[in-house]
Order: C-alpha cells, then structure tokens, then sequence
C-alpha cells in the first residue's frame, strides 16, 4: 500500500470516529482499523490531529482525480468545471456534518494546505483548458488562482453554515463565481 493510500485510509478512519464521537480519535483508534502501527503513524504524521486535517485538505485533489473519469469533461467550458469543482467538494462534505463543521471552524485558516492545495487544482482547471485564449492565460497567475481559491472556501464555508438543506442558494452564488 502506498504512503498516500495510508495517509488517506488513517484519514478518513479519523473522520469516521469523530462523527460518531464528535472528538478528535486518538492515534491508537486510528492504526487499528488500518492495521499500521503507532510508530508507522508518526512516520505518516506529526500529531494525532494531522490525520484529520488531511481528510479535508485532500479534497481538492480528489476533484482533480475524478475528472479523469468524467466523459466529455474536457468539453465543458471553464466555469462549468469550477462549478464542478465547488459541488463536488460540497457533496463531499456533506457525507461527514459533524467533522466539518469542526474542521472548518476549528482549522481552516486562509493560509493553509487546503487554501494551497485548491488553489493548485483551480490553476491545473484553468491552465489545462482548451477554452480559455492563450493571450488570457497570460493573466492566469498564482495571485489570481489564490483569489479564486478564497472564493471556493468562502463558498464552501456557506455551504457548510447554512441551514437549508437545498442548496439553491450555495448553488446560485456558485454559478456567479
């Protein structure tokens, strides 16, 4: 098993637990259910409280890895793959309320892996798309993919926030961006 393949199983076995006990698991509930010891885990991470966080900052990356298997997504034109990229990730973070809604209260600061990490999958959306002119993708820059990251997280963060169970509010604000 490869060493990303057991960040991401110790991660979700932290998600797991938490939503059932609303507490941040400790490393030995972790490595069980994975069968890896206390030791691999501190190779793996630097502190019980890391594996959670991988869930969630892992999530933009899973977005990136499922378009390979969308057909005709390389068709679609860039915003209709941002806005993908946003429902995607909501749909995700539905599947796990409690721990969330911890994460994004507790952990997720605008400097962050998260923040980093989708601002690199928003640039690989844009940069890769057959749509955009080459003389805008002179404008295409790390300040703009940053700011276009801050948007998804704020997005998210309402999605996360809200209390309505349709979304179409969360959905109209996405199709804006």
């Amino acid at each position: 098993m490869s060493t990303q393949s057991k960040k991401f199983d110790l991660s979700v076995t932290a998600v797991t637990i938490f939503e059932e006990a609303e507490t941040i698991p400790t490393v030995s509930d972790m490595c069980y259910p994975n069968d890896i010891s206390v030791l691999d885990y501190y190779d793996l991470f630097s502190s019980r409280l890391n594996a959670f966080r991988y869930y969630f900052e892992t999530i933009p990356f899973q977005y990136l890895e499922m378009t390979s298997e969308l057909d005709g997504y390389q068709e679609l034109e860039p915003g209709e793959k941002l806005t993908n990229f946003v429902l995607s990730s909501i749909d995700q973070l539905d599947n796990s309320p409690k721990s969330t809604k911890h994460y994004f209260n507790s952990h997720l600061q605008l400097q962050s892996n998260f923040t980093d990490n989708a601002a690199h999958v928003i640039s690989e959306i844009l940069k890769q798309d057959q749509h955009i002119p080459s003389v805008n993708q002179l404008f295409l820059n790390k300040a703009s993919f940053k700011i276009l990251a801050v948007a998804y997280i704020s997005l998210l963060r309402y999605a996360v926030e809200s209390d309505n169970p349709s979304r179409q509010r969360t959905f109209a604000l996405t199709e804006k961006l």
